[in-house]
């Protein structure tokens, strides 16, 4: 699970889950309260890991598979994006550029 790259604290995977879903790039340690900083990487997995359900839309189009059938593939895949994405977050303790 994710560490506190200044303190070593171990987020728990709901920490994680809530400090994942915020309006900025800074995210706060539980423990010793020092910004941290979701590293390139770990964006990239995420983002790889989001886009999964966006691609049910094709595929469903592509295969004439019911709209209901569709959603609930969509929904699913949705939360077990959610459910896996703290397993893949790694922090820096320093921003670093998306590129």
């Amino acid at each position: 699970m994710t560490k506190c790259e200044n303190c070593g604290f171990e987020w728990s995977w709901w920490t994680c889950v809530k400090k994942s879903i915020r309006l900025t790039r800074a995210m706060q340690c539980p423990n010793c309260r020092k910004k941290q900083y979701q590293s390139t990487s770990s964006m990239r997995r995420t983002s790889l890991i989001t886009m999964i359900p966006v691609l049910i839309i094709p595929i469903t189009v592509l295969f004439n598979i019911p709209l209901i059938y569709a959603a609930l593939l969509a929904l699913v895949l949705f939360f077990s994006a959610i459910g896996i994405s703290p397993m893949t977050l790694s922090l820096s303790n320093e921003e670093e550029p998306l590129w």
